[in-house]
């Protein structure tokens, strides 16, 4: 019985090392791969931006998510298994927005409301446990891509970046402003 008991004691951690050695395998192979797409994407040109929510500009749901894909010729926007392509030439405008947003929280402790009671009684815990409002600021980049349509009317595409992340969108518009070539109409009023 005690050599049952002692080879499974042995067994129990052998198991564990083997599936950790398994999984960390298997991620090494996913990371691979994931480096071999990049290098090809860099040498054919492609910069990859994901996720983004799509506000609005496409035929797909506010708030989707999106993957932005700027080639050398095109912007690719894949939404809700659609897939929209941009040719960069009819892009006349981009812009990074920043949007702002002040968020009002509640916030009570008890730890506070214990050492209250402990250093005032019951009224130290009253007090010391009373919820507190707090302020935190949340910043939002939006991306808007100006381009001419197919049938030479004006459109407008809007996207934004997932919490927390904020850097997404500015990081494509600088892509995008960097293969562009943005041109001033003349226009007589």
């Amino acid at each position: 019985m005690e050599v049952m008991s002692g080879v499974i004691c042995l067994m129990i951690p052998a198991v564990f090392i083997v599936s950790c050695i398994y999984f960390i395998l298997e991620q090494s192979k996913e990371w691979k791969k994931e480096i071999k797409y990049r290098k090809e994407d860099k040498a054919k040109g492609i910069v990859r931006y994901t996720p983004l929510i799509h506000v609005s500009g496409l035929e797909a749901v506010e708030g989707s998510e999106c993957t932005a894909m700027v080639t050398p010729s095109d912007l690719v926007l894949v939404c809700m298994g659609k897939e929209y392509t941009l040719p960069l030439n009819r892009i006349s405008y981009v812009t990074c927005n920043e949007n702002i947003q002040e968020e009002r929280y509640v916030t009570s402790s008890t730890a506070k409301g214990v050492a209250g009671a402990a250093v005032f009684g019951v009224n130290g815990a009253v007090i010391g446990s009373a919820p507190s409002t707090r302020t935190r600021l949340q910043t939002q980049d939006r991306a808007v891509i100006v381009y001419r349509s197919a049938r030479r009317e004006e459109s407008v595409i809007v996207l934004r970046d997932v919490p927390p992340n904020r850097v997404r969108c500015s990081a494509l518009i600088d892509t995008l402003r960097s293969r562009i070539q943005i041109r001033t109409e003349k226009v007589q009023l």
